[in-house]
């Protein structure tokens, strides 16, 4: 069981380092993880909608935001949103569409993907004014789990052999997140 384990390990290691690609900051890992940016979609799809209200001077509206959708470019992320301010009575109602940059980090200490989002203002004209549109959003990070990387460890004379992360790094690639391990073994 535990040599199945091991061919397990190792067959796991060698797919995710052959994806690796040698043209960025990562290919020296150990091990490379991509999360392809369908898969975050696909979460944010039971995301729905956040509505709220707001008030500029003596204006009250309601705010949507809606239809989230993750753009992951070389180095860059992205976050783009629709928003709709209404007032009362729908007398006023406007829709913008609005992209915000993202930030990356691995979170070594709770194995997570941290996605920070940027602040956004939008001018919907000389009755709203600038509205700061994430102040509205519920959270200011999207994290999600890292691999659980507690199977790789080998047994050899009774000796149990397991890896710990010594650095990772994670980064936007074209449609996907690469996080990048290096690993030291106790």
């Amino acid at each position: 069981m535990i040599y199945n384990k091991t061919i397990f390990a190792f067959i796991f290691l060698f797919l995710f380092s052959i994806c690796s690609s040698s043209d960025d900051v990562n290919n020296q890992k150990d091990l490379t993880f991509l999360l392809h940016e369908n898969l975050v979609n696909k979460l944010l799809l039971n995301f729905g909608s956040i509505e709220s209200e707001g008030k500029t001077g003596i204006i009250r509206y309601r705010i949507k935001i809606s239809n989230f959708s993750f753009n992951f470019i070389n180095g860059k992320g992205k976050l783009k949103f629709d928003v709709r301010v209404s007032g009362k009575k729908n007398k006023i109602a406007i829709t913008k569409k609005v992209i915000s940059d993202l930030t990356i980090k691995y979170d070594k200490k709770s194995n997570s993907i941290v996605l920070d989002i940027k602040e956004v203002k939008i001018d919907f004209g000389k009755l709203l004014g600038k509205i700061k549109v994430t102040k509205f959003l519920k959270e200011k990070q999207f994290t999600m789990p890292g691999p659980d990387l507690s199977s790789f460890s080998i047994s050899k004379d009774n000796k149990m052999i397991a890896p710990s992360i010594k650095d990772a790094e994670a980064l936007f690639i074209k449609d996907a997140i690469k996080i990048g391990f290096t690993f030291d073994f106790k």
